[in-house]
């Protein structure tokens, strides 16, 4: 029983966390978009989307985690 709980509130936490980051990587393409100039328009924008998809992995693989039984 108390595996169970555990296994849901990680679940949980992934949940929000990964929300969390897509919020974080929605605002931050934005500000990368508007606050550069030329070319670094795309490739801040390009950057914050690859570190933010990768952190975004990295919640889908706590929270597909397996038990340790």
């Amino acid at each position: 029983m108390l595996s169970k709980i555990i296994r849901l509130v990680r679940k949980l936490i992934a949940e929000v966390s990964g929300g969390l980051v897509l919020m974080a990587v929605v605002i931050g393409v934005f500000l990368a978009a508007t606050l550069n100039e030329g070319a670094m328009r795309i490739i801040a924008s390009l950057l914050v989307l690859i570190a933010g998809l990768v952190i975004y992995g990295l919640t889908c693989l706590i929270a597909a985690k397996a038990d340790r039984r």
